[in-house]
Protein backbone atom coordinates (compact mmCIF):
# COMPACT_ATOMS: atom_id res chain seq x y z
CA UNK A 1 0.00 0.00 0.00
CA UNK A 2 2.71 2.31 0.83
CA UNK A 3 4.42 1.78 -2.55
CA UNK A 4 1.17 2.32 -4.39
CA UNK A 5 0.68 5.69 -2.73
CA UNK A 6 4.17 6.71 -3.77
CA UNK A 7 3.63 5.85 -7.42
CA UNK A 8 0.33 7.74 -7.54
CA UNK A 9 2.00 10.78 -6.10
CA UNK A 10 4.68 10.76 -8.77
CA UNK A 11 2.13 10.35 -11.56
CA UNK A 12 0.14 13.29 -10.31
CA UNK A 13 3.16 15.46 -10.16
CA UNK A 14 4.03 14.60 -13.76
CA UNK A 15 0.55 15.48 -14.97
CA UNK A 16 0.62 18.81 -13.21
CA UNK A 17 4.00 19.70 -14.69
CA UNK A 18 2.88 18.78 -18.20
CA UNK A 19 -0.11 21.05 -17.94
CA UNK A 20 1.98 23.90 -16.70
CA UNK A 21 4.61 23.57 -19.48
CA UNK A 22 3.01 22.80 -22.86
CA UNK A 23 5.18 21.29 -25.63
CA UNK A 24 7.42 23.66 -27.65
CA UNK A 25 6.03 24.76 -30.99
CA UNK A 26 9.30 23.80 -32.60
CA UNK A 27 8.71 20.24 -31.76
CA UNK A 28 5.42 20.32 -33.62
CA UNK A 29 6.58 22.68 -36.48
CA UNK A 30 10.12 21.80 -37.68
CA UNK A 31 12.11 24.65 -39.50
CA UNK A 32 12.70 24.16 -43.24
CA UNK A 33 16.40 25.32 -42.84
CA UNK A 34 17.37 22.10 -41.19
CA UNK A 35 15.70 20.00 -43.76
CA UNK A 36 16.99 21.70 -46.99
CA UNK A 37 20.38 20.33 -48.71
CA UNK A 38 23.23 22.14 -50.72
CA UNK A 39 22.87 22.54 -54.45
CA UNK A 40 25.67 21.29 -56.80
CA UNK A 41 26.71 24.85 -57.74
CA UNK A 42 27.07 25.77 -54.11
CA UNK A 43 29.29 22.77 -53.46
CA UNK A 44 31.53 23.59 -56.45
CA UNK A 45 31.92 27.20 -55.29
CA UNK A 46 32.92 26.05 -51.83
CA UNK A 47 35.51 23.66 -53.22
CA UNK A 48 36.99 26.38 -55.47
CA UNK A 49 37.20 28.82 -52.60
CA UNK A 50 38.99 26.26 -50.46
CA UNK A 51 41.50 25.61 -53.29
CA UNK A 52 42.24 29.33 -53.71
CA UNK A 53 42.81 29.76 -50.02
CA UNK A 54 45.08 26.72 -49.91
CA UNK A 55 47.13 27.84 -52.93
CA UNK A 56 47.51 31.34 -51.51
CA UNK A 57 48.63 29.89 -48.21
CA UNK A 58 51.23 27.70 -49.94
CA UNK A 59 52.53 30.68 -51.95
CA UNK A 60 52.76 32.90 -48.90
CA UNK A 61 54.53 30.23 -46.91
CA UNK A 62 56.94 29.60 -49.84
CA UNK A 63 57.77 33.30 -50.15
CA UNK A 64 58.36 33.56 -46.44
CA UNK A 65 60.77 30.64 -46.55
CA UNK A 66 62.58 32.06 -49.60
CA UNK A 67 62.86 35.46 -47.95
CA UNK A 68 64.31 33.80 -44.87
CA UNK A 69 66.84 31.95 -47.04
CA UNK A 70 67.73 35.20 -48.83
CA UNK A 71 68.15 37.13 -45.56
CA UNK A 72 70.24 34.38 -44.01
CA UNK A 73 72.45 34.20 -47.12
CA UNK A 74 73.03 37.95 -47.23
CA UNK A 75 73.83 38.05 -43.52
CA UNK A 76 76.30 35.20 -43.88
CA UNK A 77 77.95 36.79 -46.93
CA UNK A 78 78.55 39.99 -44.97
CA UNK A 79 80.10 37.91 -42.21
CA UNK A 80 82.42 36.35 -44.80
CA UNK A 81 83.32 39.84 -46.02
CA UNK A 82 84.23 40.98 -42.51
CA UNK A 83 86.23 37.80 -41.98
CA UNK A 84 88.16 38.65 -45.14
CA UNK A 85 88.85 42.38 -44.74
CA UNK A 86 87.59 43.15 -41.23
CA UNK A 87 84.74 45.16 -39.77
CA UNK A 88 85.36 48.90 -40.20
CA UNK A 89 82.96 49.67 -37.35
CA UNK A 90 85.02 47.88 -34.70
CA UNK A 91 87.14 50.48 -32.91
CA UNK A 92 89.70 50.53 -30.15
CA UNK A 93 90.55 53.93 -28.62
CA UNK A 94 88.94 55.58 -31.63
CA UNK A 95 91.03 53.60 -34.15
CA UNK A 96 89.79 50.79 -36.36
CA UNK A 97 90.89 47.45 -34.91
CA UNK A 98 89.44 44.82 -37.26
CA UNK A 99 91.11 43.85 -40.54
CA UNK A 100 90.44 40.11 -40.86
CA UNK A 101 92.44 37.74 -43.02
CA UNK A 102 93.87 40.53 -45.23
CA UNK A 103 95.23 42.41 -42.24
CA UNK A 104 97.12 39.34 -41.03
CA UNK A 105 98.24 37.88 -44.36
CA UNK A 106 98.65 41.00 -46.51
CA UNK A 107 96.44 39.63 -49.30
CA UNK A 108 92.93 38.38 -50.04
CA UNK A 109 92.43 34.62 -49.56
CA UNK A 110 92.78 32.55 -52.71
CA UNK A 111 89.66 30.58 -51.67
CA UNK A 112 87.12 31.03 -48.89
CA UNK A 113 88.53 27.89 -47.25
CA UNK A 114 91.49 30.09 -46.25
CA UNK A 115 89.20 31.74 -43.72
CA UNK A 116 88.85 28.43 -41.88
CA UNK A 117 92.05 26.48 -42.57
CA UNK A 118 95.59 27.85 -42.82
CA UNK A 119 96.48 28.03 -46.53
CA UNK A 120 100.22 28.03 -45.81
CA UNK A 121 102.71 27.10 -43.14
CA UNK A 122 102.75 30.70 -41.91
CA UNK A 123 101.16 30.85 -38.50
CA UNK A 124 100.86 34.07 -36.55
CA UNK A 125 104.17 35.51 -35.33
CA UNK A 126 104.71 38.64 -33.27
CA UNK A 127 107.24 41.20 -34.50
CA UNK A 128 109.44 40.47 -31.51
CA UNK A 129 109.84 36.86 -32.66
CA UNK A 130 111.77 37.93 -35.73
CA UNK A 131 114.18 40.73 -35.02
CA UNK A 132 113.29 41.88 -31.53
CA UNK A 133 112.19 45.41 -30.83
CA UNK A 134 109.29 46.71 -28.76
CA UNK A 135 106.32 44.39 -28.20
CA UNK A 136 103.36 46.34 -29.59
CA UNK A 137 101.07 43.36 -30.16
CA UNK A 138 101.73 43.59 -33.88
CA UNK A 139 102.86 40.84 -36.21
CA UNK A 140 101.81 38.82 -39.23
CA UNK A 141 100.61 35.38 -40.27
CA UNK A 142 97.41 33.31 -40.22
CA UNK A 143 95.51 33.33 -36.93
CA UNK A 144 92.12 31.94 -37.92
CA UNK A 145 89.64 30.51 -38.16
CA UNK A 146 88.04 33.81 -39.02
CA UNK A 147 84.50 32.33 -39.29
CA UNK A 148 82.54 29.42 -37.76
CA UNK A 149 84.17 26.10 -38.69
CA UNK A 150 81.17 23.79 -38.14
CA UNK A 151 80.64 21.08 -40.79
CA UNK A 152 77.71 19.06 -42.10
CA UNK A 153 77.66 15.25 -42.38
CA UNK A 154 79.46 15.48 -45.73
CA UNK A 155 82.32 17.52 -44.32
CA UNK A 156 81.24 20.82 -45.92
CA UNK A 157 81.77 23.96 -43.89
CA UNK A 158 78.31 25.33 -43.17
CA UNK A 159 79.54 28.93 -43.24
CA UNK A 160 80.60 28.47 -46.86
CA UNK A 161 77.15 27.30 -48.04
CA UNK A 162 74.34 29.71 -48.92
CA UNK A 163 70.72 29.44 -47.71
CA UNK A 164 69.98 26.85 -50.37
CA UNK A 165 72.93 24.64 -49.40
CA UNK A 166 75.15 25.61 -52.34
CA UNK A 167 78.80 26.76 -52.13
CA UNK A 168 79.45 30.48 -52.53
CA UNK A 169 81.18 31.56 -55.73
CA UNK A 170 84.60 33.13 -55.02
CA UNK A 171 86.56 34.49 -56.71
CA UNK A 172 84.84 35.45 -59.95
CA UNK A 173 86.20 37.46 -62.88
CA UNK A 174 86.73 40.88 -61.36
CA UNK A 175 87.83 39.34 -58.07
CA UNK A 176 86.96 40.90 -54.78
CA UNK A 177 83.36 39.71 -54.49
CA UNK A 178 81.38 36.81 -53.00
CA UNK A 179 78.35 35.54 -54.97
CA UNK A 180 75.34 33.28 -54.36
CA UNK A 181 73.31 32.19 -57.39
CA UNK A 182 70.03 32.54 -55.47
CA UNK A 183 67.03 30.16 -55.45
CA UNK A 184 67.63 28.57 -58.86
CA UNK A 185 71.38 28.04 -58.43
CA UNK A 186 72.06 29.51 -61.89
CA UNK A 187 74.02 32.67 -62.66
CA UNK A 188 71.86 35.67 -63.53
CA UNK A 189 68.08 35.83 -63.19
CA UNK A 190 65.61 38.24 -61.62
CA UNK A 191 63.67 38.42 -58.40
CA UNK A 192 64.53 35.66 -55.95
CA UNK A 193 66.41 33.92 -58.80
CA UNK A 194 68.80 36.86 -59.13
CA UNK A 195 72.41 36.56 -57.94
CA UNK A 196 73.28 37.90 -54.50
CA UNK A 197 76.63 39.72 -54.62
CA UNK A 198 78.67 41.20 -51.78
CA UNK A 199 81.78 43.19 -52.74
CA UNK A 200 84.86 42.55 -50.63
CA UNK A 201 86.92 45.09 -52.58
CA UNK A 202 90.34 44.74 -54.16
CA UNK A 203 92.09 47.70 -52.50
CA UNK A 204 93.70 46.29 -49.38
CA UNK A 205 96.63 48.70 -49.12
CA UNK A 206 97.13 52.23 -47.84
CA UNK A 207 99.79 54.89 -47.30
CA UNK A 208 101.67 56.06 -44.22
CA UNK A 209 103.38 59.44 -44.12
CA UNK A 210 104.77 61.74 -41.47
CA UNK A 211 107.69 63.77 -40.22
CA UNK A 212 110.68 62.92 -38.03
CA UNK A 213 112.19 65.66 -35.88
CA UNK A 214 114.72 66.01 -33.10
CA UNK A 215 113.98 67.44 -29.62
CA UNK A 216 114.39 71.00 -30.87
CA UNK A 217 111.84 70.44 -33.65
CA UNK A 218 114.39 70.44 -36.45
CA UNK A 219 113.90 67.84 -39.19
CA UNK A 220 115.97 64.68 -39.22
CA UNK A 221 117.02 63.64 -42.71
CA UNK A 222 118.16 60.12 -43.51
CA UNK A 223 121.83 59.65 -44.40
CA UNK A 224 122.45 59.16 -48.15
CA UNK A 225 121.23 55.81 -49.53
CA UNK A 226 119.67 54.90 -46.17
CA UNK A 227 116.04 54.13 -45.31
CA UNK A 228 115.52 55.22 -41.72
CA UNK A 229 111.74 54.55 -41.54
CA UNK A 230 110.56 50.93 -41.78
CA UNK A 231 107.12 49.31 -41.44
CA UNK A 232 107.13 45.60 -40.57
CA UNK A 233 104.01 43.93 -41.93
CA UNK A 234 102.66 40.94 -43.86
CA UNK A 235 103.15 39.01 -45.95
CA UNK A 236 105.37 37.02 -43.66
CA UNK A 237 108.22 34.94 -45.03
CA UNK A 238 107.77 31.93 -42.81
CA UNK A 239 110.42 31.45 -40.14
CA UNK A 240 112.45 34.21 -41.72
CA UNK A 241 111.32 37.82 -41.61
CA UNK A 242 108.46 40.24 -42.11
CA UNK A 243 108.09 42.20 -45.30
CA UNK A 244 109.66 45.60 -44.83
CA UNK A 245 108.17 48.73 -46.38
CA UNK A 246 110.78 51.46 -46.08
CA UNK A 247 111.47 55.10 -46.87
CA UNK A 248 114.03 57.81 -46.17
CA UNK A 249 113.18 61.12 -44.57
CA UNK A 250 113.95 64.12 -46.80
CA UNK A 251 115.63 67.42 -45.98
CA UNK A 252 112.50 68.56 -44.13
CA UNK A 253 112.14 65.31 -42.21
CA UNK A 254 109.18 64.04 -44.25
CA UNK A 255 108.65 60.46 -45.46
CA UNK A 256 105.94 58.59 -47.38
CA UNK A 257 105.48 54.81 -47.64
CA UNK A 258 102.88 53.56 -50.11
CA UNK A 259 101.21 50.20 -50.85
CA UNK A 260 101.37 48.98 -47.25
CA UNK A 261 98.85 46.18 -46.45
CA UNK A 262 95.93 47.20 -44.26
CA UNK A 263 96.10 46.45 -40.56
CA UNK A 264 97.95 47.39 -37.41
CA UNK A 265 101.71 47.22 -37.95
CA UNK A 266 104.99 48.25 -36.34
CA UNK A 267 106.70 51.40 -37.63
CA UNK A 268 110.34 51.85 -36.62
CA UNK A 269 112.41 55.00 -37.02
CA UNK A 270 116.18 54.81 -36.53
CA UNK A 271 118.43 57.78 -35.93
CA UNK A 272 122.04 57.02 -35.15
CA UNK A 273 121.98 54.01 -32.83
CA UNK A 274 118.52 54.82 -31.42
CA UNK A 275 115.30 53.21 -32.73
CA UNK A 276 111.77 54.27 -31.79
CA UNK A 277 108.88 51.84 -32.42
CA UNK A 278 105.25 52.86 -32.90
CA UNK A 279 102.08 50.99 -33.87
CA UNK A 280 100.47 52.43 -36.98
CA UNK A 281 97.06 51.55 -38.40
CA UNK A 282 96.91 51.38 -42.21
CA UNK A 283 93.48 51.92 -43.78
CA UNK A 284 92.43 50.89 -47.30
CA UNK A 285 93.06 53.53 -49.96
CA UNK A 286 93.80 56.17 -47.31
CA UNK A 287 96.80 57.97 -45.82
CA UNK A 288 97.68 57.59 -42.14
CA UNK A 289 99.87 60.25 -40.55
CA UNK A 290 102.55 59.12 -38.09
CA UNK A 291 104.96 61.79 -36.82
CA UNK A 292 107.92 60.76 -34.67
CA UNK A 293 109.80 63.03 -32.28
CA UNK A 294 113.09 61.87 -30.82
CA UNK A 295 113.03 62.92 -27.18
CA UNK A 296 116.37 61.44 -26.22
CA UNK A 297 118.18 63.30 -23.48
CA UNK A 298 121.42 63.43 -25.46
CA UNK A 299 122.92 66.89 -25.70
CA UNK A 300 123.21 68.81 -28.96
CA UNK A 301 126.60 69.35 -30.69
CA UNK A 302 127.70 72.98 -30.83
CA UNK A 303 128.48 74.01 -34.41
CA UNK A 304 129.86 77.36 -33.25
CA UNK A 305 133.03 75.48 -32.34
CA UNK A 306 133.82 75.73 -36.05
CA UNK A 307 135.25 79.16 -36.77
CA UNK A 308 136.59 78.60 -40.31
CA UNK A 309 134.64 76.96 -43.15
CA UNK A 310 135.89 77.34 -46.73
CA UNK A 311 135.27 75.93 -50.20
CA UNK A 312 138.03 75.80 -52.83
CA UNK A 313 137.88 74.48 -56.43
CA UNK A 314 141.02 72.60 -57.43
CA UNK A 315 140.12 70.67 -60.62
CA UNK A 316 137.53 70.65 -63.37
CA UNK A 317 134.95 68.86 -61.19
CA UNK A 318 136.21 68.99 -57.61
CA UNK A 319 135.68 71.41 -54.75
CA UNK A 320 137.36 70.88 -51.41
CA UNK A 321 135.63 71.85 -48.17
CA UNK A 322 137.75 72.60 -45.11
CA UNK A 323 136.61 73.48 -41.61
CA UNK A 324 138.40 73.98 -38.34
CA UNK A 325 138.61 73.30 -35.56
CA UNK A 326 136.40 70.19 -35.23
CA UNK A 327 133.35 70.22 -32.95
CA UNK A 328 134.47 69.39 -29.40
CA UNK A 329 131.64 70.63 -27.15
CA UNK A 330 127.85 70.51 -26.77
CA UNK A 331 125.56 73.50 -26.60
CA UNK A 332 125.33 73.06 -22.83
CA UNK A 333 129.09 73.48 -22.59
CA UNK A 334 129.85 69.84 -21.87
CA UNK A 335 132.54 67.96 -23.75
CA UNK A 336 131.14 65.99 -26.66
CA UNK A 337 131.84 62.26 -26.34
CA UNK A 338 129.44 60.83 -28.92
CA UNK A 339 130.19 62.77 -32.12
CA UNK A 340 129.29 60.58 -35.07
CA UNK A 341 130.30 62.92 -37.88
CA UNK A 342 129.12 65.75 -40.09
CA UNK A 343 126.27 66.25 -42.53
CA UNK A 344 127.06 68.30 -45.63
CA UNK A 345 124.32 70.27 -47.36
CA UNK A 346 124.77 71.57 -50.92
CA UNK A 347 122.70 73.68 -53.28
CA UNK A 348 122.90 76.35 -55.94
CA UNK A 349 121.16 78.91 -53.74
CA UNK A 350 122.00 80.42 -50.38
CA UNK A 351 121.23 78.36 -47.23
CA UNK A 352 120.91 74.87 -48.78
CA UNK A 353 118.77 72.32 -46.90
CA UNK A 354 119.24 69.22 -49.08
CA UNK A 355 121.56 66.69 -47.50
CA UNK A 356 124.39 65.97 -49.92
CA UNK A 357 126.75 63.72 -47.97
CA UNK A 358 127.58 62.44 -44.50
CA UNK A 359 131.14 62.34 -43.21
CA UNK A 360 132.15 60.00 -40.43
CA UNK A 361 133.90 61.65 -37.51
CA UNK A 362 137.56 62.37 -38.16
CA UNK A 363 138.04 64.56 -35.12
CA UNK A 364 141.57 65.91 -34.95
CA UNK A 365 143.28 68.98 -33.61
CA UNK A 366 143.52 70.46 -37.09
CA UNK A 367 141.32 70.86 -40.16
CA UNK A 368 138.55 68.49 -41.30
CA UNK A 369 138.16 68.14 -45.07
CA UNK A 370 135.72 66.77 -47.62
CA UNK A 371 136.06 66.70 -51.42
CA UNK A 372 132.99 67.22 -53.59
CA UNK A 373 133.87 65.39 -56.81
CA UNK A 374 130.64 66.18 -58.65
CA UNK A 375 130.92 69.91 -59.15
CA UNK A 376 129.71 71.14 -62.54
CA UNK A 377 131.84 73.50 -64.58
CA UNK A 378 129.51 76.47 -64.60
CA UNK A 379 127.62 76.26 -61.30
CA UNK A 380 128.08 78.36 -58.21
CA UNK A 381 127.69 76.15 -55.13
CA UNK A 382 126.67 76.93 -51.58
CA UNK A 383 127.56 74.60 -48.72
CA UNK A 384 126.57 74.30 -45.06
CA UNK A 385 127.53 71.65 -42.51
CA UNK A 386 126.10 70.30 -39.26
CA UNK A 387 127.56 68.05 -36.58
CA UNK A 388 125.65 64.85 -35.64
CA UNK A 389 126.02 62.64 -32.57
CA UNK A 390 125.39 58.90 -32.31
CA UNK A 391 121.83 59.50 -31.09
CA UNK A 392 121.02 61.32 -34.30
CA UNK A 393 120.88 64.73 -32.66
CA UNK A 394 122.01 67.30 -35.19
CA UNK A 395 123.49 70.71 -34.53
CA UNK A 396 122.38 73.95 -36.08
CA UNK A 397 123.68 74.86 -39.55
CA UNK A 398 127.06 76.41 -40.03
CA UNK A 399 127.56 79.58 -42.03
CA UNK A 400 127.51 79.30 -45.84
CA UNK A 401 130.65 78.62 -47.84
CA UNK A 402 130.20 79.61 -51.48
CA UNK A 403 132.38 79.14 -54.55
CA UNK A 404 131.93 78.84 -58.33
CA UNK A 405 132.78 75.57 -60.03
CA UNK A 406 136.06 75.43 -61.94
CA UNK A 407 134.49 77.45 -64.72
CA UNK A 408 132.02 79.22 -62.52
CA UNK A 409 132.92 82.76 -63.61
CA UNK A 410 133.84 82.30 -67.28
CA UNK A 411 135.05 79.35 -69.31
CA UNK A 412 135.50 77.59 -72.62
CA UNK A 413 134.18 74.20 -73.66
CA UNK A 414 134.47 72.18 -76.82
CA UNK A 415 131.29 71.44 -78.84
CA UNK A 416 132.40 68.81 -81.37
CA UNK A 417 134.38 65.63 -81.54
CA UNK A 418 135.03 62.49 -79.53
CA UNK A 419 137.55 62.20 -76.72
CA UNK A 420 140.49 62.09 -79.15
CA UNK A 421 140.13 62.36 -82.90
CA UNK A 422 141.77 63.49 -86.17
CA UNK A 423 140.21 66.56 -87.70
CA UNK A 424 140.86 69.68 -89.70
CA UNK A 425 138.53 71.88 -87.61
CA UNK A 426 137.82 72.41 -83.95
CA UNK A 427 134.78 74.25 -82.57
CA UNK A 428 134.27 75.59 -79.08
CA UNK A 429 132.29 78.12 -77.13
CA UNK A 430 133.28 80.81 -74.67
CA UNK A 431 130.86 81.65 -71.87
CA UNK A 432 130.89 84.73 -69.71
CA UNK A 433 129.80 84.23 -66.11
CA UNK A 434 131.33 87.46 -64.83
CA UNK A 435 129.62 90.74 -63.98
CA UNK A 436 131.45 92.66 -66.73
CA UNK A 437 131.88 92.41 -70.50
CA UNK A 438 134.69 90.25 -71.84
CA UNK A 439 136.59 91.44 -74.91
CA UNK A 440 137.69 88.26 -76.66
CA UNK A 441 140.60 89.93 -78.43
CA UNK A 442 142.38 90.02 -75.09
CA UNK A 443 142.47 86.22 -75.20
CA UNK A 444 144.75 84.21 -77.44
CA UNK A 445 145.12 80.83 -79.07
CA UNK A 446 148.44 79.03 -79.08
CA UNK A 447 149.35 75.98 -81.12
CA UNK A 448 152.05 73.33 -81.20
CA UNK A 449 151.20 72.28 -84.75
CA UNK A 450 154.26 74.02 -86.17
CA UNK A 451 154.90 76.37 -89.11
CA UNK A 452 153.80 73.73 -91.65
CA UNK A 453 150.13 74.55 -91.03
CA UNK A 454 147.83 77.46 -91.72
CA UNK A 455 144.46 78.32 -90.14
CA UNK A 456 141.20 80.22 -90.58
CA UNK A 457 139.06 81.47 -87.67
CA UNK A 458 135.30 82.20 -87.72
CA UNK A 459 133.60 83.75 -84.70
CA UNK A 460 130.00 84.68 -83.77
CA UNK A 461 127.91 85.80 -80.81
CA UNK A 462 124.72 84.31 -82.36
CA UNK A 463 125.42 80.68 -83.27
CA UNK A 464 128.23 78.26 -83.94
CA UNK A 465 129.85 79.30 -87.26
CA UNK A 466 130.65 76.65 -89.84
CA UNK A 467 134.20 75.46 -90.28
CA UNK A 468 135.79 77.43 -93.11
CA UNK A 469 136.77 75.55 -96.25
CA UNK A 470 139.82 75.64 -98.49
CA UNK A 471 138.28 78.12 -100.87
CA UNK A 472 137.89 81.87 -100.50
CA UNK A 473 136.70 83.67 -97.41
CA UNK A 474 138.98 84.36 -94.49
CA UNK A 475 142.68 84.57 -95.10
CA UNK A 476 144.58 81.32 -94.71
CA UNK A 477 147.01 82.66 -92.10
CA UNK A 478 150.45 81.28 -91.51
CA UNK A 479 150.51 79.39 -88.22
CA UNK A 480 152.50 80.93 -85.40
CA UNK A 481 153.06 79.78 -81.90
CA UNK A 482 150.36 82.18 -80.73
CA UNK A 483 147.68 84.30 -82.41
CA UNK A 484 144.62 86.35 -81.54
CA UNK A 485 141.00 85.40 -82.05
CA UNK A 486 139.14 88.05 -84.03
CA UNK A 487 137.66 90.80 -81.93
CA UNK A 488 134.19 90.42 -80.42
CA UNK A 489 132.60 91.06 -77.05
CA UNK A 490 130.66 88.66 -74.85
CA UNK A 491 128.17 90.65 -72.85
CA UNK A 492 127.87 90.51 -69.09
CA UNK A 493 124.96 89.37 -66.85
CA UNK A 494 126.03 85.75 -66.82
CA UNK A 495 125.62 82.90 -69.27
CA UNK A 496 126.30 84.85 -72.48
CA UNK A 497 128.07 82.80 -75.11
CA UNK A 498 130.50 83.40 -77.96
CA UNK A 499 131.19 80.77 -80.65
CA UNK A 500 134.56 79.98 -82.30
CA UNK A 501 135.47 77.66 -85.18
CA UNK A 502 139.16 77.15 -86.11
CA UNK A 503 140.01 75.34 -89.37
CA UNK A 504 143.51 74.08 -90.18
CA UNK A 505 145.15 73.67 -93.60
CA UNK A 506 148.41 72.70 -95.20
CA UNK A 507 150.98 75.42 -95.58
CA UNK A 508 151.34 74.70 -99.30
CA UNK A 509 148.27 75.98 -101.12
CA UNK A 510 146.12 76.10 -98.00
CA UNK A 511 144.86 72.57 -98.69
CA UNK A 512 142.75 70.49 -96.32
CA UNK A 513 144.57 69.00 -93.36
CA UNK A 514 142.90 65.96 -91.75
CA UNK A 515 145.38 64.49 -89.27
CA UNK A 516 145.48 66.98 -86.41
CA UNK A 517 145.30 65.03 -83.15
CA UNK A 518 143.02 66.93 -80.75
CA UNK A 519 141.26 66.01 -77.48
CA UNK A 520 138.03 67.63 -76.31
CA UNK A 521 139.05 67.73 -72.65
CA UNK A 522 138.22 71.24 -71.38
CA UNK A 523 140.80 72.48 -68.97
CA UNK A 524 140.96 76.11 -67.88
CA UNK A 525 139.04 79.31 -68.49
CA UNK A 526 139.51 83.00 -69.06
CA UNK A 527 141.58 83.34 -65.98
CA UNK A 528 144.54 82.07 -68.08
CA UNK A 529 143.70 84.26 -71.13
CA UNK A 530 145.12 81.64 -73.50
CA UNK A 531 143.93 78.46 -75.23
CA UNK A 532 146.16 75.78 -76.67
CA UNK A 533 145.10 73.64 -79.62
CA UNK A 534 146.60 70.36 -80.71
CA UNK A 535 147.88 68.90 -77.41
CA UNK A 536 146.84 65.22 -77.57
CA UNK A 537 146.81 64.97 -73.77
CA UNK A 538 144.95 68.05 -72.64
CA UNK A 539 143.53 69.09 -75.99
CA UNK A 540 141.78 72.43 -76.19
CA UNK A 541 142.63 74.50 -73.17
Amino acid sequence: MQNMRKNLKLKKSWILNKKCFPPSPIAHHPSPVFNKGFTLIELIMVIVLIGIVAATAVMVIGNVITQQQFDATLKEMNELKMATVGNPDLMESGVRSSFGYAGDMGALPATLNGLITNPSACGWAADTALGGGTNLGTGAGWRGPYIDNKQDDSGNYLALLDGWGRAYQYPLPGAGQITSYGTDGVAGGTGFDADIVVSVGTTITGTVSGRVTNPSGRPIQAPPATNNVIIYSPPLTCASTFTQYAAATDANGYYTISNVPIGKHKLSVTVGVTTIDNAVTVLPNATTTMDVVFTTSATTPDITDITTFTATPFSTSQIRLDWSPPVTTNTDGSTIRDLKGYNIYRGTALNPTSLYASLQNSQTAGTVSYVDSNAGYFNTYYYRITAVNTSGIESAYSANASVPGSYGSSSIFQTTGAATWNTSCIQFQVRNYTAANILVTTNRISSNLGAATRYKIAVSTVAQPACLGTGGGATCTQNASEYNIADYTINANGGNTGYVSVSFFTAAGCGALTNINISNNPYLGFNMNVYQIGDSVTGLR
